[in-house]
């Protein structure tokens, strides 16, 4: 039998992936007899799940509405972007030179993510696991763990500013490139630039949607 921590960890992850590809919407109400049947586990780990996804602000508990998604304003999600930014920027600074082996898996991911054929939703968590690749090279975990954080709290936003992939794809990839080219050559100032670049480049995106 699967230890019941383990079946609220399956659930959380559930419903967060229904969250990031939107197909749960911010603002929408969650019901759990509906999550129970999508994500097919039983009401109490549903139950718990929504209880620890509300702890991490992905979902809102109202004595009215009970559990929705949770919605953003462009205040807000200023204020989003600009905490990644400065964690991403301090965890960005500190990395090491990064090994061949390490390059090579975020080459390869970023090819992948320049396939204009490639879905949405596989792109954008592509995208996460190209930048977290980076973010996780450096010794600063706590201030990873905390990105882990705010970029699941985004992530249902950045998806709506990417549009039509295909259109995308390239200009994403040609993005990243250069910041893997940055952190090649160990220059990490450069990387910081570049990604904050890249970010602001997305919330402009975002703030005609919000």
């Amino acid at each position: 039998m699967r230890h019941r921590g383990g079946a609220v960890t399956t659930a959380s992850d559930a419903i967060r992936e229904l969250i990031l590809t939107r197909e749960l919407l911010p603002g929408q109400q969650l019901v759990q007899d509906d999550l129970v049947d999508r994500i097919g586990m039983s009401r109490g780990p549903v139950r718990e799940a929504l209880r620890a996804l509300s702890q991490d602000g992905l979902i809102t508990h109202s004595p009215n509405r009970g559990y929705v998604v949770t919605r953003f304003n462009l205040d807000e999600m200023t204020q989003m972007y600009t905490l990644r930014d400065l964690i991403e920027s301090q965890v960005l600074s500190t990395l090491p030179k990064p090994t061949a082996k390490q390059l090579r898996s975020v080459r390869a991911i970023n090819e992948k993510i320049k396939n204009p054929n490639v879905s949405v939703a596989e792109a954008m968590r592509l995208n996460r696991e190209f930048h977290f690749q980076i973010f996780n090279a450096s010794n600063q975990q706590l201030l990873v763990r905390e990105l882990n954080r705010w970029w699941d709290m985004s992530m249902s936003y950045m998806v709506m500013g990417i549009g039509i992939w295909a259109e995308r794809a390239e200009m994403m990839g040609k993005a990243h490139d250069d910041q893997v080219e940055a952190w090649a050559e160990h220059d990490n100032e450069r990387l910081v630039e570049l990604c904050r670049e890249h970010r602001w480049v997305s919330l402009k995106r975002l703030s005609n949607l919000v």
